[in-house]
This record gives structure tokens, sequence and C-alpha cells, in this order.
């Protein structure tokens, strides 16, 4: 469930039976607007860079947290996931999904539909270049561009673990290269992308 505030343009997001606060999304200064559509989403709006729409309140170690995400077929303009471990809108660990690849029929592109990032550092360039096929997995069963995907991102220690929709194995599993044990949550965004939340809830270990 998702509830904006017209005053203060924040969204209020129900997270494991606690309602908190998350302000609009900041980033290198950089404001996209969070807004709320019917059915309780949260829509990110594009805008050059990066974007991050943080949840107030929800410092997160370890545990399970669970999202829906909706982005695009809009090639090279639709990166949509989950912020992790955030120390700072510069230093952060994300998953994200890369819709347009899903069902590409480039095998390439298909292998790079999902995607785990340790910024500033550890970049998908750097990654992709340093580790290839480590760092980004194909999704299997891809369902369509435009549908509603179901992330969930499993967290115990340096292990990181990501289902999507009902995968019992995980998609992609590696191990965390930001060194932080704990951090910030936020509803993530690529450069030029927007893209649609709900149902997140964090369950803590």
């Amino acid at each position: 469930m998702f509830l904006v505030s017209r005053r203060s343009m924040c969204a209020f997001l129900l997270l494991a039976s606690v309602t908190v606060a998350a302000p609009a999304e900041r980033y290198h200064g950089v404001t996209r607007e969070l807004s709320l559509e019917d059915g309780g989403v949260a829509y990110l709006r594009e805008g050059k860079g990066p974007g991050v729409a943080w949840v107030t309140g929800q410092d997160f170690a370890a545990g399970r947290i669970t999202i829906e995400i909706q982005g695009a077929d809009r090639p090279g303009k639709s990166f949509v996931g989950v912020a992790f471990h955030a120390a700072d809108g510069e230093h952060y660990e994300a998953v994200y999904l890369r819709p347009f690849n899903f069902n590409s029929p480039d095998p390439a592109r298909r292998a790079h539909a999902f995607q785990y990032i340790s910024m500033p550092e550890h970049t998908w360039q750097r990654l992709r270049a340093e580790s290839p096929g480590k760092y980004e997995a194909a999704l299997p069963a891809p369902p369509r561009a435009d549908a509603w995907v179901k992330l969930v991102l499993v967290v115990d220690g340096d292990d990181v673990r990501a289902f999507v929709n009902e995968s019992k194995e995980p998609v992609l599993e590696v191990r965390s290269l930001s060194g932080r044990k704990r951090g910030e949550i936020g509803l993530w965004v690529g450069d030029d992308s927007d893209g649609r939340f709900r149902n997140l809830t964090v369950d803590r270990k």
C-alpha cells in the first residue's frame, strides 16, 4: 500500500505492518517525482542518471526484501530494481531488471536481464568486463517486458540471493562487494528510466 502526501511529496509504504515515510528520491542533487497511482502503485518518474526513492526508517542488515516491479520494453531505457545496504546516494548495493532483455532473440542480451551492482566502485560495466556472467543472469521462464515481476532478495551476511516470481532456485547468487553490513533500502531506477513499484515488505533476520 502506498499513500502520497501532496504537501511534502513523501511516499508512505506499508512494510511488514509498519507504516513509515520515504522522502522523494535524491541522488547527486537530482530529484524525481514519486507519485501514487491507482491500486497503491508508486511511480518513479524518469530522469538523467540513476535515482533512488529511499524508504525512511528502514535500516536493513539481513533478511528478506520482497517487492513487485514493473518496467517497460524500452531498449536501453528501462532499468528497475531495489537498492539496499546504502550509506548515502553514492554508496549502495542494488539488484535490478532490464525488462527489454527478458525475451530478446539474442542469447547474450537475455543473459543480461538481471544485474547486481555495488556503487560507486563496482558498476555494471566493470563487473561485466572483469567477471563476465558472474553478476548478471537471464530469467527462467521470462515474462513480458511490461509484466509485473516479483523480486525476492535474501541477504545473509555477505551472501546475496535473488529470486524472481516463483523460482525455487536463485536467479542470481553473489557475494556482497560493498563491505557494509547494513544500510537503507530504496526503490531504484537507472538512467532515462521510470518504474512502478508495489507490495514492498521487509522481513529482518
